[in-house]
């Protein structure tokens, strides 16, 4: 069954199918729910986050208290709806928070949900009498922006009819997008592979002027070539996994290629064990020593019983003279469009 949150991607490419739950999804999924939990009063699963998500949460519920009307209707949090559409089939799906004609929805990284929100509004229009509007928030956290978008009937029907048509098209074709890597047939996608043959065979319709990295020296050609290199990395990622998974669960032999074992890391699971046994002074075993934030957190609000919120900003307070950020790194990302 057809999803709103599929509908971003199939808006780019109409054959895509969501593959199994990335570790992305689910630390949404964490998210979402921390954010219902902390709208009522409950602010345990937010504490259980990282830091960083804890204060995206913090930041999304008092913008939700701040502008929606609930003093006129009740906060109703992840509460699945149905779109029906002409043909009486429908689309699922579960919007965050829906607040009167209001819909305010937890993103974390900026990207584009338009047609995924048009499916929430017109789920919440098909409840209100005729002639309804809805406006939709979404918080995007990490940033700690929000973008606002007022929706109709014929705007929402005007952004998801095509989508839908398409998807359902007897010739569709596959389009290599900015979803592939969550796609459930990236492997086997033949838009993807005519990519990779691409670049073996230097076909004229994909090819750069020069496939030597250090003779790239124009812009345009570079750009070329990062959207190039993405598509087949994924496709390359892919399909390491899936030969892996093919010697490992199935037993099956690749042709010149072996499985190889790497040891696992070692650890120290007795730190006070550890030091006795060294014979060291401790101004000289405390600096081989490293300490794991997360854990650190979770050990003090034991401790001092206080939430791991509370407790990763008392230590952020507490050991900021003795710690050190280190140098930032750099690396390109695509413009939103």
């Amino acid at each position: 069954m057809m999803r709103p949150s599929s509908l971003p991607a199939l808006a780019q490419c109409p054959c895509f199918e969501s593959g199994p739950s990335s570790d992305d999804a689910k630390a949404g999924t964490a998210r979402h729910a921390a954010l219902s939990a902390y709208l009522a009063g409950n602010d345990g699963p937010a504490s259980q986050l990282p830091e960083e998500d804890q204060e995206g949460i913090e930041w999304a519920a008092e913008y939700i208290r701040i502008h929606a009307d609930i003093a006129s209707h009740p906060l109703r949090c992840e509460q699945p709806m149905t779109l029906l559409l002409d043909d009486w089939s429908e689309i699922k799906g579960t919007p965050d928070i829906v607040c009167g004609t209001e819909i305010f929805d937890l993103k974390w990284r900026e990207r584009d949900y338009l047609a995924q929100m048009a499916a929430y509004a017109w789920m919440r229009i098909q409840e209100l009498p005729p002639g309804a509007g809805i406006k939709v928030h979404i918080l995007f956290a990490q940033n700690r922006k929000a973008h606002v978008q007022t929706f109709d009937e014929h705007i929402c029907r005007a952004i998801i009819q095509p989508i839908i048509d398409a998807a359902r098209a007897d010739d569709r074709k596959p389009n290599p997008c900015a979803y592939c890597d969550w796609c459930a047939h990236k492997v086997a996608c033949p838009a993807l592979q005519d990519r990779a043959l691409a670049v073996a065979k230097g076909r004229e319709d994909w090819q750069l002027e020069q496939y030597h990295t250090s003779q790239i020296t124009e812009p345009t050609e570079m750009a070329k070539a990062l959207v190039l290199a993405k598509l087949v990395k994924k496709w390359a990622e892919a399909v390491e996994h899936f030969a892996a998974e093919m010697v490992v669960k199935q037993g099956k032999q690749i042709p010149g290629w072996r499985l190889q074992e790497k040891a696992g890391r070692r650890q120290c699971i007795d730190l006070q064990g550890a030091y006795t046994a060294t014979g060291m002074p401790l101004d000289q075993f405390l600096p081989c020593c490293q300490i794991t934030f997360g854990d650190l957190e979770e050990a003090y609000a034991k401790y001092h019983k206080v939430t791991k919120s509370a407790a990763a900003k008392e230590i952020k307070t507490k050991l900021a003279p003795f710690v050190e950020q280190g140098n930032p790194s750099q690396f390109l990302v695509p413009e939103k469009e």
